[in-house]
């Protein structure tokens, strides 16, 4: 239930919600290998990795540079995370390269090489240790050797093809009943906002845009297509300011 109205919430969300189930839908076809993944979701894939590697590569530098004076530091410490640091740039050619078995043969290597700093250490410098370790953990716990990544997204394709279908219906029928009782629920009320304001020439666009000094928008990352285009419509072009 959870998941057929999220489904159902994401789609209300765009402009052409016919379209966003048939993306949906293509992006879940079987593949035999990694590559024949959609190029946005890999390429988004890889960003992720990498932003999470240059978060682990500035805090294994600060370490560096910090504990090199700290009493009773180790060799064996300055040396894990030169080690550390050496594989990051192994890992980034991988990425590059777009490389991924090699990138997961890798990880596993560089999981292995645990970092620590000496007991004397401040509570930011172990802090900032604490969270190396936790970041390459999880990264860790959702990396899958290719060969799983294919089986899992293949056992994948079915389900989310019922779903999608469950969340057609579902919604179908939620709007015959919106007609039966003359109502409207806030997707809605966004939909009707931007139709009028697209209305004639959008004339209530142009009005609401000669108004605005200002617009700030927070909470960004949760706005809807729908929602941002509403901003847009109501903005002059270069009065947005969006946070998050």
């Amino acid at each position: 239930k959870e998941a057929i109205f999220s489904i159902i919430s994401c789609a209300n969300g765009t402009a052409d919600k016919d379209k966003w189930y048939k993306i949906a839908k293509d992006n879940y076809q079987h593949i035999k290998n990694i590559k024949e993944l959609p190029e946005y979701l890999l390429s988004a894939y890889y960003h992720y990795l990498t932003n999470n590697l240059n978060i682990i590569k500035d805090n294994l530098i600060y370490l560096q540079d910090n504990i090199a004076d700290i009493e009773k530091v180790t060799d064996k410490q300055i040396n894990a995370i030169k080690q550390k640091l050496g594989y990051i740039e192994q890992l980034q050619t991988h990425i590059n390269n777009r490389d991924y078995d090699s990138f997961v043969i890798s990880y596993h290597g560089f999981a292995t090489v645990a970092i620590s700093v000496p007991t004397k250490s401040s509570d930011h410098i172990k802090a900032i240790k604490d969270d190396i370790n936790k970041l390459v953990k999880d990264i860790l716990e959702d990396l899958y050797y290719s060969d799983d990544l294919v089986n899992r997204h293949n056992d994948l394709v079915d389900i989310n093809d019922t779903l999608l279908k469950l969340a057609i219906l579902c919604d179908k029928h939620i709007k015959e009943e919106k007609v039966i009782i003359n109502g409207m629920d806030f997707d809605d009320m966004e939909h009707y906002a931007l139709a009028i304001l697209k209305a004639n020439d959008h004339a209530v666009s142009k009005l609401c845009a000669s108004k605005y000094e200002e617009i700030m928008v927070d909470e960004f990352q949760d706005t809807n297509e729908i929602q941002n285009e509403i901003i847009d419509l109501l903005s002059n072009g270069h009065n947005v300011f969006r946070v998050g």
